[in-house]
This record gives C-alpha cells, sequence and structure tokens, in this order.
C-alpha cells in the first residue's frame, strides 16, 4: 500500500487496533487465511510509512525513535500472544502521534530506555499498573448507567454507519445527565474538572466513533469517584455493534480508588 496523507496511514493504525492480533479480514469480509502473515504484513505497512510521523514531528529524532521501538514492542507481544500488551503498547503510541488519542504513559518510559539506553523525555513519568483488561463488574452503579444512556446516545450514528467526534456528559446526584459542550476538547475537560471540584456532579462519560476503511471503533469512557476510569471499546460493523472490551486505567476527574497504589 501507498500512502498519500497522514490520514490514510492512520486507517492503517486502525486496521491492527480493530483487528490483530488474529482477526484480519480481507475486503469482502472474509477471514484471511494466514492470520500471523497479515499481523506482520500489517506492522510491515506501520514501519514503512513511519515517514508521515517524523514529517508530523518535524526534528524530534529521540521521540521518534521511542515511537518505532512501541511499535516493534506492540508487535513482539501480538507475535507472542499477548493481545493486551500489544493493544496498550500500540494504543499508547498512537497517542504520542495523534494528541486526540492520547492517554497516560506507561510503556513509552520501556520504550525509551530499551531504544536509548536512559531516560530524558520520560524520567518523570510515574509507571502506573494501569492500563488492566476489566470486565462489566469492575464498573460503579453510576458508570453502568452512564454506559447505557451513551451508548443509546450513539446508536443512531451506528444505525447510519456514521461517524461522530467525542460527546460528553456528566451525571448529577440526582441521576440527571447532561451534556458539556465547548470550544475544544480541552475545554470541554476543563469545564468537567470544574462541575467535578464543585460537587455538581457523580460521574461523567465521554464517546466517540470513528471509521476507518474496514469498520468503526465505538469508545466509551465513563468514570466516577473510587473506581478506574472505564474504556469500553466495541467494533462496529455494519450497523452490529460487536461484543465490548473492558480496559481500566487511571482516574482523570475523580479521586482514585483507595487500593489503587503506583510504584
Amino acid at each position: 500500500m501507498h500512502f498519500e496523507t497522514l490520514g490514510q496511514y492512520h486507517d492503517a493504525w486502525s486496521t491492527i487496533i480493530l483487528f490483530a492480533p488474529s482477526s484480519f479480514r480481507t475486503f469482502d469480509g472474509q477471514p484471511v487465511a494466514d492470520q500471523a502473515a497479515a499481523l506482520d504484513e500489517a506492522f510491515e505497512l506501520i514501519r514503512s510509512g513511519f515517514v508521515f510521523v517524523e514529517k508530523k514531528l518535524k526534528d524530534q529524532q529521540r521521540l521518534c525513535g521511542v515511537l518505532r521501538e512501541m511499535i516493534d514492542m506492540a508487535h513482539e507481544a501480538y507475535r507472542a500472544g499477548d493481545a493486551r500488551r500489544g493493544a496498550h503498547v500500540f494504543q499508547e503510541c498512537e497517542g504520542l502521534i495523534w494528541p486526540s488519542r492520547q492517554g497516560r504513559l506507561k510503556y513509552a518510559v520501556e520504550a525509551e530506555q530499551r531504544r536509548w539506553g536512559d531516560l530524558q523525555l520520560f524520567k518523570h513519568v510515574k509507571v502506573s499498573p494501569y492500563p488492566l483488561v476489566g470486565t462489566a463488574a469492575d464498573l460503579g452503579s453510576h458508570q453502568v448507567a452512564l454506559l447505557a444512556f451513551a451508548r443509546q446516545q450513539a446508536q443512531p450514528f451506528v444505525d447510519a454507519n456514521e461517524a461522530f467526534k467525542s460527546l460528553t456528559w456528566v451525571m448529577k446526584p440526582d441521576g440527571s445527565v447532561h451534556p458539556v459542550q465547548a470550544a475544544s476538547r480541552k475545554k470541554t475537560a476543563a469545564l468537567v474538572r470544574e462541575a467535578v471540584a464543585s460537587g455538581e456532579v457523580v460521574a461523567c462519560a465521554s464517546a466517540h466513533l470513528p471509521f476507518g476503511s474496514l469498520g468503526g471503533l465505538l469508545s466509551v469512557i465513563v468514570e466516577e469517584a473510587g473506581r478506574p476510569r472505564a474504556e469500553v471499546i466495541s467494533l462496529v460493523d455494519h450497523g452490529v455493534v460487536a461484543a465490548p472490551y473492558h480496559h481500566l486505567h487511571e482516574p482523570e476527574f475523580f479521586s482514585p480508588p483507595a487500593d489503587d497504589i503506583v510504584p
């Protein structure tokens, strides 16, 4: 594949997030016969198009080296059968390139040490036990309610096979849910943070649904006090929402769980 734009290149990243390590499909929707070869080919495409990242990040040679190392780390994990580590490393790497997808850093520390033998860029990062794979049982009652609400709001977009950017809501103590809108994602987060600090809300949620060339990925993030922040991800294919995966992260707006120990 020859990439002509950064957007086309990002579609290749979405393909790995959606289908690695063993669910790759042909363009007519049939399972690929040799999944291991498809995985290797997908990562070779990522490496071959990395010039777009280097142009985007300009002269940040050390960071580009870290990102290349993270791509290798993700590939190694997938090939070793550790899909959880592979997905988390790859998505963290994606967030360092495309800030709208950025979360808390963890594997970048290991990657910088592996690539350069010391830490400079990420020497102040505290390595967290998160992200972790969870289940619906890890959600608090407010998270459960907001997740159901967010998925309901997303359903018309799913039915229409239509992407949407981030939507955000907060839940008040009486259980009512209210949208939060601002000029940017950063300003929206600031409004949520202010509302949480004032005690006006007991939970918050956000959702987005991007589509690549081979399908969509519905992501709903729900948070409440005393629980991990949960990202619930489902593959969307022609109006059908697959069973969700639950990824647990450090809280962003609320206090962390009591047993959340960060070394």
